[in-house]
């Protein structure tokens, strides 16, 4: 295989499952480096080649034969990204099991919902501090088994004869139950074939530029369909490699270690990159805020003359200069090496993807949904607008239902159903097939656009429908702002909760109204905040507010300060 080509496609002859995937990429480079970590025992980073990890599979899957383990049983995977969570999902696979990951940062509460759900029979960990902070927590469960993968040693075996689970209503072709993070209500399990997740894979990698010479950073969690799809079997398929990232904490460190080739990203990263740099303009002379402006702003319209969207400019005369100034400089704190970021699991601010492409960060949108495999549109290198999340993947139709303008999806990638809920499964995929997103959209150039959540929607008072994630966007890009949820279903204006930053905590509410007034003034007038309620202490995973995503969980956000917001509503009138 030339690393210097891209390598042709698997035939659907070669590969059919997820694990015939890892097999065949181990036939065909056993020697090539697949997956770089560190231990942290040693305090060193360590390489593994795909026959290492080969031979860590074949020996984790001769465990679970031992064990009794058999095709249809579901095995949870509880650990952080690190070559182990590969060895546990393919060794499950390799025999035909179903692989149900959790969010190792959720709440023990609902993994031990999940582990009873899917009626997982084995659990694979790679810290011991992991099965002890779930153990209490688990009442009614079908667990068996809990493996220590990094040493094949069980922690726990439940004594007694094997339960029957029932494998008999299981489709044939289902390689994993992937758990919605469930912003209200206990998340749903959505059902993934082989082939699904394949195919999108495939087709992702025929519009990315991925190579085998690339080098991928994986943070983002492996439990989440995105980096699942795009950052560890797109990676597989096209031969790159893979290096796991210490922790978030160390992320900034470990750019610049690594120098990764490619991203997969969420638009939060971004943001606090440009939360760190807004902090640091805000201090710096008015000459260098204007030479980063013009840096953007010069950085820019250079995309746009790439992209053929516009032509050449007297300003361009200063690129080289400006961007050995600012934007060289910018991509060196990301690695230096990096040629594609791919964001998604959010919208990404189209200021801010103007600001970063105007840098020279070769950030690129795309859009989907865990119910679809995960990925529904991308952009291009070559044809990259930020405004819009790209055009739909090969195999993959889109249209917008006529009255609601909600984006509908019919493909390949579309899942076999809920785990369990077949009326749930009949809401989300009509008679025709068509996958119902929840998300509004416009098709334009066969580009797609989003422009709200159908659920997500404010109806106030006076009748005017606000989508809150629009100003809760635009706040978010506020230096004294770190967490923001805007609330008014059904009253006259409204509210804003917010967590402060360092620099907002010694800020009045009259001030963050005044301040919030400028954020918000290209909204129209019954889109501006009236009111404030300022949180103490931070939405976290840990208290229920948040999902293992980062989404708000907005009625258990609105329930825990209703008090708050009702008084502010009785203040202001």
């Amino acid at each position: 295989m030339n690393i210097n080509n891209k390598p042709i496609l698997y035939r659907e002859s070669e590969v059919e499952t997820l694990h015939g995937l890892f097999c065949e990429r181990v036939r065909r480079t056993p020697d090539a480096l697949a997956y770089r970590f560190y231990e942290t025992s040693d305090e060193t980073w360590h390489d593994l080649s795909w026959q290492d990890m080969s031979a860590r599979v074949d020996a984790c899957a001769s465990m679970l034969k031992k064990l009794g383990m058999i095709e249809r049983d579901r095995a949870a995977i509880l650990m952080e990204n690190c070559p182990n969570w590969i060895v546990a999902d393919q060794a499950a696979l390799s025999l035909n099991m179903i692989t149900v990951p959790l969010f190792y940062n959720d709440r023990p509460e609902n993994m031990a919902y999940v582990l009873h759900d899917s009626g997982a029979r084995i659990l694979f960990v790679d810290h011991e501090e992991h099965w002890e902070k779930l153990q209490p927590a688990l009442q009614d469960h079908t667990l068996e088994v809990v493996i220590l993968v990094k040493t094949l040693a069980v922690l726990w075996q439940k004594d007694g004869e094997r339960q029957d689970l029932g494998h008999q209503d299981i489709p044939a072709s289902l390689a994993t139950i992937v758990y919605t993070s469930g912003t209200t209500g206990n998340p749903k399990g959505v059902m993934l074939s082989h082939q699904s997740i394949l195919e999108n894979a495939s087709a992702a990698y025929a519009v990315s530029n991925i190579y085998p010479s690339d080098t991928f950073l994986s943070f983002l969690p492996l439990s989440h369909a995105f980096e699942r799809t795009v950052g560890y079997y797109l990676p597989m398929l096209s031969g790159a490699k893979v290096a796991f990232a210490r922790s978030i904490l160390t992320l900034q460190q470990d750019l610049v270690t690594i120098a990764p080739t490619v991203m997969v990203t969420v638009p939060r990263m971004f943001e606090k990159i440009d939360a760190r740099l807004e902090e640091k303009l805000a201090q710096a002379s008015k000459f260098k805020q204007g030479l980063v402006k013009l840096a953007e702003d010069v950085g820019f319209r250079h995309f746009e003359i790439q992209q053929g969207k516009k032509c050449w400019h007297i300003n361009q005369l200063l690129y080289p200069l400006l961007d050995k100034m600012v934007g060289s400089k910018v991509r060196t704190s990301l690695g230096g090496r990096l040629r594609v970021a791919v964001s998604g699991g959010a919208p990404l601010s189209t200021s801010i993807g103007r600001r970063y492409l105007g840098f020279g960060v070769p950030i690129i949108q795309g859009y989907g949904l865990t119910e679809y495999s995960p990925v529904v549109s991308s952009n291009s290198l070559e044809r990259n607008n930020p405004a819009c999340v790209g055009e739909p993947l090969q195999h993959t139709q889109v249209k917008t239902d006529a009255e609601t303008g909600e984006l509908l999806i019919k493909g390949h990638g579309v899942m076999l159903g809920y785990w369990q809920q077949a009326e749930a499964t009949r809401a989300m995929i009509d008679d025709e097939g068509w996958l119902h997103s929840g998300d509004v959209a416009k098709i334009v150039d066969g580009q797609i656009y989003i422009t709200g959540r159908i659920k997500d929607i404010l109806v106030l008072s006076n009748g005017e429908k606000v989508p809150p994630t629009d100003i809760e966007d635009a706040l978010l890009k506020d230096t004294w702002v770190d967490q923001v949820m805007v609330v008014g279903e059904g009253k006259a204006f409204l509210v804003a909760l917010i967590v402060p930053s360092e620099q907002g905590k010694s800020v009045d509410k009259l001030a963050f109204i005044q301040r919030f007034s400028k954020d918000l003034h290209a909204f129209p007038g019954y889109e501006k905040i009236k009111g404030v309620v300022v949180c103490d202490e931070p939405w976290t995973i840990e208290e229920g507010l948040l999902t293992p995503t980062m989404k708000l969980r907005r009625n258990h956000i609105l329930e825990k300060y209703m008090d708050e917001v009702e008084e502010v509503y009785a203040s202001l009138g």
